[in-house]
């Protein structure tokens, strides 16, 4: 009898068990959205796509090229993926109008993405871009203001700009003579160059990178290289600094809410660890110690009218005339001041570095281009051309040089920097024709069909009324050339014979659009012509081997090539 009554409530748990279990299964399995193409495997799995797009990403690096290889695999514009259970599928759109529609005239329907919240709000905590849009939203970026104003550009940024990029200069003279005429890689003198120029103009003090470097090869009288001049030389590396490795360690910690289906609970653990723990104090006391010297500038001032130098004095002025309008005592060192100014430096150093690595490669592999270019600023610039000096900031800033525009729109275009757009829908909606409901993630590509590849067939009535009528507002790429890198296509003749660049020859979204398109546009623009014009006007960029030319891509921060080799001579 005993033997009989635990048999049956063993039965009976065991059941429920089972029960409950099978609930659970059926919950988390993937809940396809009617109307749009989705890997069926993938579908019957409680993990969906994610060990599909974790292999991609383990053998090529490249997560977002995974999501567009989605479309070309089902052959659809519009398509769905998996990769959380017990949540929607994301759905995955490769088609540049749609973009440019939602981005534009649909921020009413479309705005922030949880993934990108997800992603990014723990890194930079306090700072406007993973908010939703709203008061807090605007309020926050609000405290940058004056920082893409001409004030700011050219008085402060300009200036330091032109400063770092000159000791990138020195730095890549030496490493041409000890190379000769060895490749060697770009990618850490790059971005050692971004982060010394963002980081004098955030902040106002140097953080010496490059000129580390520079001083150590500047006491090493050759290095080892190889018979054939093919090979890459590799140059001995000065220490890092601390407060350098804090700020690359917290800035590199995004990758981990990149890899992971669920990034919240992979943060939890990962800023646990003792390593990252210290990275983000130190960062956080720079960013104080920085704050504390503004205040110290401004004084016993209640005015804020005060001499301004760097991006942390504009954001602390911005403060305290906003406090006083708003009848409240300034924030003088809230976390939202350092965040918003982290979030400066973190997007001014990552992208506009990735972008001119693209761009040292396709110079590098159109040699027609690069002389074109050469030759174009040197035109736009005779005096200094004629005295044979280096150009001025100021020259540099004021010149018109249309080629190199379409050039700089043509290494954005190629090079994919923002692979994608991420947004949610706010209210249930149609997209391309399907109803989505609200909260839906959408990631646009911008890596893929009809921005460097042929677009895919869409029904014009499956779009919406705003994108149908902005048909004809920017134009269509020749399917015949569009994945090839000529800036030629950007250019146009006015009805004077003038060339001049045509912005809405062709689509071209890597900084977003709308009120929530990238902040900071006008200084990667300032950024890249800079650094572009000067290592143009003074090193030829030789060819190098295949080999060290693959346009694999790695997709962290920002969507960057896994090789960037330059051989160098003077031009």
């Amino acid at each position: 009898m005993t033997f009989s009554i635990f048999s049956s409530s063993t039965a009976i748990i065991v059941s429920i068990v089972v029960a409950i279990l099978a609930i659970l299964y059926r919950a988390a399995l993937p809940k396809p959205i009617p109307g749009i193409p989705y890997n069926y495997a993938s579908s019957r799995s409680i993990f969906g796509d994610i060990p599909s797009m974790v292999k991609w990403k383990r053998d090529t690096r490249e997560t977002f090229t995974w999501m567009t290889e989605q479309c070309n695999k089902l052959n659809a514009p519009m398509v769905q993926i998996f990769v959380k259970p017990f949540s929607a599928p994301w759905v995955i759109v490769v088609d540049a109008r749609e973009c440019q529609d939602v981005l534009t005239r649909r921020s009413k329907e479309f705005d922030r993405s949880s993934f990108t919240t997800d992603v990014v709000q723990p890194i930079l905590r306090e700072h406007h871009f993973p908010f939703p849009s709203g008061p807090k939203q605007r309020a926050h970026r609000a405290l940058l203001s004056d920082l893409m104003t001409p004030a700011f550009l050219n008085e402060v940024a300009a200036p330091q700009l032109y400063s770092a990029t000159l000791e990138l200069l020195q730095l890549w003279r030496r490493k041409m003579v000890l190379a000769n005429n060895h490749p060697f890689p770009a990618e850490e003198d790059v971005a050692n160059a971004a982060l010394d120029t963002i980081w004098a103009a955030a902040v106002g003090s140097e953080a010496g990178t490059t000129r580390s470097q520079l001083d150590l090869l500047t006491q090493c009288s050759k290095v080892e290289l190889a018979d054939n001049p093919d090979l890459p030389v590799s140059f001995p590396q000065a220490p890092t600094s601390d407060d350098v490795v804090s700020i690359r360690t917290v800035i590199d910690s995004m990758e981990i809410g990149l890899a992971s289906p669920l990034p919240g609970l992979s943060y939890f653990f990962y800023l646990k660890i003792p390593r990252i723990r210290r990275a983000f104090n130190r960062k956080d006391l720079m960013l104080s110690n920085a704050l504390k010297d503004s205040r110290d500038r401004l004084g016993n001032s209640e005015s804020g009218n005060f001499p301004v130098k760097s991006a942390m004095d504009y954001v602390l002025r911005r403060e305290i005339h906003q406090a006083r309008k708003e009848g409240r005592p300034p924030r003088l060192d809230a976390t939202v001041l350092k965040d918003e100014l982290f979030g400066f430096l973190l997007a001014g150093h990552e992208t506009t570095s990735t972008t001119l690595m693209w761009g040292l490669k396709f110079l590098t592999d159109h040699q027609d281009v690069q002389s074109t270019l050469r030759e174009a600023i040197r035109d736009a610039m005779p005096d200094a051309a004629a005295e044979g000096r280096q150009p001025t900031y100021s020259e540099i800033t004021d010149s018109k040089m249309p080629y190199f525009n379409a050039v700089v729109e043509e290494i954005l275009r190629c090079g994919g920097t923002a692979a994608t757009h991420a947004r949610k829908s706010l209210v249930a909606t149609d997209l391309l024709g399907v109803h989505l409901s609200k909260g839906t993630n959408v990631l646009f590509m911008t890596n893929g069909p009809s921005f460097v590849s042929p677009p895919m067939p869409i029904d014009e009535r499956l779009r919406s009324q705003s994108c149908q009528e902005a048909k004809d507002k920017i134009g269509e790429w020749d399917p015949l050339d569009m994945a090839q890198f000529n800036p030629d296509r950007w250019l146009k003749t006015d009805s004077d014979g003038r060339i001049e660049i045509d912005m809405q020859a062709g689509p071209n979204t890597q900084f977003g659009g709308g009120a929530r398109g990238c902040f900071g546009k006008k200084f990667a623009y300032l950024e890249m012509r800079t650094v572009l014009t000067i290592i143009v006007w003074n090193f030829k960029f030789l060819p190098v081997p295949a080999e060290l030319s693959s346009y694999s891509a790695v997709d962290s921060v920002a969507h960057a090539p896994q090789q960037c080799y330059v051989r160098l001579a003077p031009a």
